[in-house]
């Protein structure tokens, strides 16, 4: 009897082990890492602190996937038969010149004069990450770097010519490379262009494309598309996509720090029995109060600081008398209404669904970036005891844009893919530290890849270092494992959640 238990307890441990280390997903294709490709927009291409620049691109969260999985990262000097992953570098600062703090204030974030170059435009074959800044759907299927009449805000940077470079669309460059596994977070740009241009208004039927909202129905045909056209090509390939936060401006300092309303030079609200005075701005193209619970847009504060939006019956009055634009309206582009902020929440709300729906219909996992967003946002991220929080500039998750991801942020956001992948096939993929971005300071040790380059850091204190969350340090060795635990790990990074 007792030989009988203990068979029927090996036996049961034995069936636990099998049946945890199957996927519980019936998911696309196979996870073989040999070749990996990434398409998407400026948050896949690691876009940090206004720029694209090779200081960052090296924790993009595709890149950082990559890593984790075994890869290494192509350098300048690699050619196109090197077995590595390519990133279109650009030298720093960067494609605009990377953004810089010089004080801890609005004041203090200043753009770096000048700009760098592509530094592998010569490299002989796609490139492993394709995702290109402000790529909108359309862009994924269509952009190719030729365009000499600009239909997107993609098409009007130097960003297609630079990453696509004229051998086809991203997704046709993509299945060309014969991938094995596909990160494809798409479609953020069909609602991001028109949140950060102060725009809830839907894009037209036919081009352009600047700054607007995608209908739903073409948002589901195209990304559909984009999927079917990777199926098609690689069908045997992996294929993790993700969602977006919906309630991302109350979280993203571009839109969510700035109040429409009257401050002092305290920056607290200047009070009308008690209630605040709303800002002066274009409301349905007249001058009028902006709504209570309107947010100026970031790149707006400059002109706040002269007095625009100050309303004209406070335009006399002091100190608002000595700033030269008081009493002139703040633009329409400039502000998020309520009624703008709803409409845009509410189309990410369609977009979300559809992307469960369509990633459903093929068997691809949905990785859940609005949770990462959401947890960030309840504190419940640290980072080697160091809280990870929205707070613009000393807060670890947002770059000095405020719109765009810390490498800290993307290394967050890499994991939340590397966890979907896990449990969807069954791999051990290790999450990728986060720790290392708060180790060796020291000016003796500290090293950070830059291309080929190496940039020594001064020494920061504990405050400054929460400031400047945003530097970057070598890459940390990494090691395959077994299993691990999504609450904590081996880094440091600790989220406190409730299973």
């Amino acid at each position: 009897m007792t030989r009988n238990r203990s068979f029927a307890r090996i036996t049961a441990a034995l069936l636990f082990v099998i049946l945890a280390a199957v996927p519980l997903f019936a998911a696309q294709g196979k996870a073989d890492f040999s070749h990996i490709v990434a398409i998407g927009d400026s948050y896949t291409a690691g876009w940090v602190n206004g720029s694209l620049n090779e200081r960052h691109q090296i924790f993009s969260p595709a890149a950082i996937f990559a890593l984790q999985t075994g890869a290494t990262l192509c350098q300048p000097t690699d050619s196109a038969t090197t077995d590595c992953f390519a990133q279109p570098l650009v030298t720093w600062p960067g494609i605009p010149g990377e953004l810089q703090l010089t004080s801890p204030s609005l004041t203090g974030v200043v753009a770096t004069p000048y700009n760098g170059g592509p530094a592998m435009s010569g490299f002989a074959r796609p490139y492993n990450n394709m995702a290109t800044p402000g790529a909108m759907l359309y862009d994924i299927l269509n952009t190719t770097g030729a365009e000499t009449q600009p239909v997107t805000f993609t098409q009007a940077t130097p960003f297609g010519l630079v990453i696509e470079r004229k051998l086809g669309s991203q997704v046709d460059q993509a299945v060309a490379q014969h991938p094995t596994f596909v990160l494809a977070w798409i479609g953020g740009d069909d609602f991001f262009l028109a949140a950060t241009s102060g725009s809830a208004a839907d894009c037209g039927a036919t081009a352009p494309f600047f700054n607007c909202l995608t209908p739903i129905d073409r948002f589901k045909t195209q990304y559909a598309a984009v999927l079917d056209k990777i199926i098609a090509g690689a069908p045997q390939a992996g294929i993790v996509v993700g969602d977006f936060p919906a309630a991302v401006f109350t979280q993203m300092p571009y839109t969510a720090l700035i109040p429409a309303i009257v401050l002092d030079t305290t920056l607290k609200p200047v009070l009308n029995n008690g209630q605040p005075i709303p800002l002066f701005g274009i409301i349905n193209g007249a001058p009028a109060a902006l709504p209570l619970g309107s947010t100026v847009l970031l790149p707006s504060a400059t002109k706040l600081l002269s007095g625009t939006g100050i309303p004209p019956q406070l335009a006399t009055l002091p100190p608002f008398n000595t700033l030269p634009n008081a009493g002139k309206p703040l633009a329409d582009a400039d502000v998020l209404t309520p009624a703008e902020q709803a409409a845009i929440g509410a189309r990410i709300t369609a977009i979300n669904a559809a992307i469960k729906e369509i990633a459903a219909a093929r068997n691809i996992p949905v990785a859940d970036v609005t949770g990462l967003f959401n947890r960030i946002k309840a504190g419940q991220v640290s980072v080697a005891g160091v809280p990870i929080t929205s707070a613009y500039i000393t807060g670890g998750a947002f770059g000095l844009d405020g719109n765009h991801l810390t490498d800290i942020g993307y290394t967050l956001l890499a994991n939340e893919f590397i966890k979907t992948t896990n449990s969807a096939y069954g791999t051990h993929i290790p999450l990728a530290p986060t720790s290392r971005f708060f180790q060796n300071n020291d000016p003796a040790t500290a090293e950070a890849i830059s291309g080929s380059n190496l940039l020594t850091f001064p020494t920061f204190s504990p405050d400054a270092l929460r400031t400047l969350s945003f530097f970057t340090t070598s890459p940390a060795r990494h090691f395959r494992a077994t299993s691990h635990d999504e609450t904590k790990d081996r880094s440091g990074e600790i989220e406190t959640r409730n299973h």
